[in-house]
């Protein structure tokens, strides 16, 4: 999963360095509305948040069976770091 990362990170033009792997596992649902209106519980795939030092990507672990989802679920999340990086230092 590392390896992964650090290649997406490669791709978005994010230091490998400054982002910490860790995973999650048995996330509780998220309650969306779906296009009909109608409840729909979900997990989320990946969160990210601000450490001291990193930047935190965490990754479901049920969803590592599927590397093309991981792959898209940890461009998302870099995405956060990208955009923070961007507003910190315009």
């Amino acid at each position: 999963m590392r390896a992964l990362l650090d290649r997406v990170c490669e791709y978005m033009g994010v230091v490998p360095d400054l982002v910490a792997l860790k995973f999650i596992s048995g996330v509780r649902n998220l309650w969306l509305v779906n296009e009909a209106g109608l409840d729909s519980p979900t997990s989320p795939a990946g969160l990210y948040e601000e450490g001291e030092r990193k930047f935190i990507v965490r990754l479901n672990k049920a969803e590592l069976d599927d590397p093309m989802g991981l792959v898209g679920t940890i461009a998302h999340e870099l995405a956060h770091v990208r955009l923070l990086e961007k507003a910190d230092h315009p």
